[in-house]
């Protein structure tokens, strides 16, 4: 008579040959993986998030999507909840809400009996971008300039941004641009010439020194676009024309603002372009992809001529258009600008431009070559070459708002005759957006 041991063993013994046969103990896709999980593969997962940029104060919510298959359980890392997923094969979604800046991962990692598969998504949510539109208080902005000395000054002497042909550019202004209110702006440019003179301007604008003409574009007579301001101090007259943040954000332009403003002082006459707003962000710039972006320019033309005899100074206003290609896959940009309305510079300055149009100057393009994009910036060589007017120069801006949508441009141009005679500078700005 067998012992209750002894049946106990073989028992034992059976059953062991039973799980064996079904696939247990050695990984081969026994009873610990859930009803049609095949372990002889690992699960496959999938995650996604949209957006995958968010912006405080303006878009805080993104959706994570995941799916998997093949798995006996799911868990969630770093920013997804460890309770997502389940066995089988199945799918969700998670509500994500920013509250702060930074970079959220997102991770799901599946298992079964044969292995274990993750997958990831990331958020990068982007401090506060400031549309020009907002009341704001304390606010230091962004800005860019260049600037030449025009009055009187020959071709190579004494301009603030000086380059050679081949796109060199030195002498580049430090301008800053702070807001203590809505009633007050603050400016500041410095620099040095190329003949070593420093330039060192601290504008203040407010209800007190400043008066502002409204200006109007000729196909909108009833929203104005721009103002003619007038600053006085104790040492200099400030001339600026702007572009009004109410009626650009119309045009879908709503984190960049453009200006020209001239400074006179005794002796000399500059003119600055100048761009204020908020930069993109450097890892907010697409790193892959194309862009197509337009943009208005308006510039001041000024030619002088010292021959005997043909002794002549004058200024001309030019408002244009372009269009700049920005290839982020190999950090390139290319593009032309053609400038067609010209008026007197005394007519766009007491507002009777639309009404004294120079038509006998032909439409002027200007296109770039060797443009590349760097950080959150471009700059490009521009060069014009029509048979009459000769001249190269550069054009420099950066990218501004959310997902470098928006471009702010500085233009330098300078004639590249050989007569020594005569000469042209062209000095302008811009403002777009993507097509």
């Amino acid at each position: 008579m067998e012992s209750f041991l002894t049946k106990k063993s073989i028992l034992f013994i059976a059953l062991t040959f039973v799980i064996t046969s079904c696939g247990g103990g050695g990984g081969g896709g026994g009873s610990s993986d859930a009803a049609g999980v095949n372990s002889s593969n690992p699960p496959t997962v999938s995650i996604s998030a949209n957006p995958e940029k968010l912006y405080l104060g303006f878009q805080t919510n993104a959706t994570v999507s995941y799916n998997y298959s093949n798995s006996n359980s799911c868990s969630g890392s770093g920013s997804l909840p460890s309770s997502s997923g389940g066995p089988g094969s199945g799918g969700g979604t998670y509500s994500f809400s920013a509250s702060t800046a930074g970079t959220f991962t997102f991770t799901l990692t599946c298992t079964n009996s044969g292995g274990s598969t993750s997958a990831s998504a990331t958020i990068i949510v982007f401090e506060r971008y400031y549309k020009q539109t907002e009341v704001v208080t304390n606010k230091n902005w962004d800005a860019e300039g260049f600037a030449t000395i025009t009055e009187g000054m020959f071709l190579g002497n004494g301009f603030l941004t000086n380059f050679d042909y081949s796109g060199t550019s030195d002498y580049l202004l430090t301008v800053t641009a702070f807001e203590p209110s809505d009633t007050s702006f603050e400016l500041d440019y410095s620099g040095s010439t190329a003949d070593g003179n420093s330039f060192d301007f601290s504008l203040i604008f407010n209800d007190w020194n400043t008066s502002a003409t409204l200006l109007y574009d000729p196909d909108d007579s009833e929203n104005a676009a721009f103002a003619f301001i007038r600053a006085t101090y104790a040492d200099a007259v400030v001339d600026g024309f702007l572009t009004l943040p109410d009626y650009f954000a119309t045009q879908g332009i709503e984190y960049v603002s453009s200006a020209l403003v001239e400074i006179f002082t005794n002796p000399s006459y500059y003119v600055i372009p100048t761009n204020v707003g908020e930069f993109t962000k450097s890892d907010d710039v697409p790193t892959t992809g194309t862009s197509s972006k337009r943009f208005d320019t308006l510039g001041y033309y000024y030619e002088a001529s010292v021959e005997a005899g043909n002794q002549f100074a004058g200024y001309v206003v030019a408002d244009g258009q372009g269009t700049l290609d920005f290839n982020f896959d190999n950090n390139t940009v290319s593009g032309s600008l053609t400038y067609d309305t010209f008026v007197p510079y005394s007519s766009f300055k007491d507002g009777t431009g639309t009404y004294n149009l120079i038509t006998s100057i032909p439409d002027q393009t200007i296109t770039l070559q060797n443009g590349t994009i760097s950080d959150n910036s471009f700059l490009a060589e521009i060069v014009i070459n029509d048979g009459e007017t000769i001249g190269a120069g550069l054009i420099k801006g950066h990218f501004y708002g959310p997902n470098a949508e928006e471009i702010g441009v500085n233009i330098i141009l300078l004639d590249n005759d050989d007569n020594e005679n005569d000469y042209f500078i062209f000095t302008a700005g811009g403002i777009g957006q993507t097509e």
